[in-house]
């Protein structure tokens, strides 16, 4: 994925505040697959 096909999508006014919360939110999914992942292996 590059950010150049994002911003040309998106008005760049509104584009960090949706880049940030999606990657916010991924994140935050990622921490929870994670921890889940490791408690099953341990």
């Amino acid at each position: 994925m590059s950010l150049g096909n994002i911003s040309d999508r998106f008005p760049c006014a509104r584009l960090p505040h949706f880049v940030i919360r999606s990657i916010f939110i991924i994140h935050k999914h990622l921490q929870k697959v994670c921890e889940i992942i490791f408690t099953y292996i341990k």
